[in-house]
């Protein structure tokens, strides 16, 4: 047999040490010591029990022996609480031969556990603008040590998810919360909970803009054309995708360089001898198209039907603007405030609608444009 030599101590440092853990139910131990360095090990069998050994060699004086295998560290489970054990290891080779007890350690398996934990004190803010607060104050105690931590709002601790100790909490809506603090120890005793409450109040949302009012467009100028938000909807919008710009098209425009012919129809040019001028596009159309208003409109809408309501507003003398954006030979899509106006003065002057309808195209004004120029009633 050969000759094993052991380091078993209570303290770790160079040599075997040992450990202890306290356990809900019973009591247990950690053992852990240095490896041997013998080539044929086959293990260890660690020797305890409540009276101290008799012997060195051969072993004897312990009531329990257990065989762990080649490893250097292992728990023992299921002690008497409030007991005092004594422990002895031996090395065993692979031929079964084995060596003498190492040197013996005892530890007081202390009472079992059974005072609760106490929370003295749990704060947070008394208001906040976030659902996320931060924690002020959480203090527990324990007669051992505490162990976990659980915030709910609930004074159950039943569906607790116990964690370290917490230095914020999240919750779900605002209104007026009260949140409840418990603390847990090894043994698993929960503490009697601890509460304060808080009012969450979060900041109004501003609601982004849906739809705008724009000013006329402005002349077209290297090919671009700009206009500026006069309103925006809803009331306090902020954001939104206003449109505040646009390409444009210089076109070439035929027409007498001397006289140009009004008729009673809406397009009003008419030439013989013609010279070509550059000039905005449409300045006069043509001679024979005539225009079927079809679409409603209104201010604040774009469409091209609202450039040839324009371009015979002008022509009829009820004038949208006098220059710029909505002068004659400078119309455009958009139904801004001098559109309306136009629109306004032409329907009193032929009688349609009212002051509750004036400045809309609805299907009288339509008419009435329509037939003016001769074309089907829309």
């Amino acid at each position: 047999m050969k000759k094993y030599t052991f380091f078993f101590s209570i303290f770790a440092c160079t040599v075997l040490f040992f450990s202890f853990t306290e356990n809900a139910l019973a009591g247990s131990v950690t053992l852990k010591w240095n490896a041997n360095s013998e080539q044929d090990l086959a293990g260890y069998k660690i020797y305890y029990g409540t009276v101290s050994r008799t012997g060195k060699c051969p072993q004897g004086g312990y009531s329990n022996s257990i065989n762990v295998g080649n490893v250097t560290t292992y728990t023992l489970s299921n002690l008497t609480n409030n007991r005092t054990y004594y422990f002895s290891l031996t090395a065993i080779d692979t031929l079964n031969n084995e060596s003498c007890f190492s040197t013996q350690i005892s530890k007081k398996v202390p009472a079992k556990d059974t005072k609760v934990p106490n929370v003295s004190a749990f704060n947070i803010p008394t208001t906040s603008t976030s659902l996320t607060v931060n924690i002020l104050t959480l203090t527990a105690t324990d007669n051992v040590a505490v162990t976990q931590y659980c915030l709910r709002e609930s004074s159950s601790s039943a569906s607790c998810v116990w964690g370290e100790k917490p230095t914020t909490y999240t919750f779900a809506t605002a209104g007026t919360k009260r949140l409840y603090a418990f603390a847990k120890d090894a043994a698993g005793n929960i503490s009697v909970e601890e509460s304060d409450s808080i009012i969450i109040t979060l900041p109004a949302s501003t609601p982004i803009c849906s739809s705008f009012s724009y000013s006329e467009w402005s002349t077209c100028t290297d090919n671009l054309q700009s206009r500026t938000v006069i309103s925006s909807t809803p009331t306090g919008c902020v954001g939104g995708t206003p449109i505040l710009s646009q390409t444009c098209t210089l076109a070439v425009a035929t027409i007498n360089p001397t006289t140009a012919i009004v008729s009673d129809s809406f397009i009003m040019a008419k030439s013989t001898n013609t010279t070509t001028v550059t000039a905005p596009e449409q300045v006069v159309p043509s001679t024979t198209a005539k225009y079927t208003f079809t679409t409603p409109l209104k201010f604040g809408v774009s469409h091209t039907d609202v450039k040839a309501l324009q371009q015979f507003l002008n022509i009829k003398g009820y004038t949208v603007a006098t220059a710029g954006p909505g002068s004659k030979g400078n119309e455009t899509t958009y139904f801004g405030p001098a559109t309306r106006s136009a629109v306004t003065k032409f329907q009193q002057a032929n009688n349609i609608g009212d002051t509750t309808s004036y400045g809309l195209v609805g299907p009288q004004t339509r008419a009435k444009l329509n037939a003016l120029q001769g074309v089907a009633t829309y």
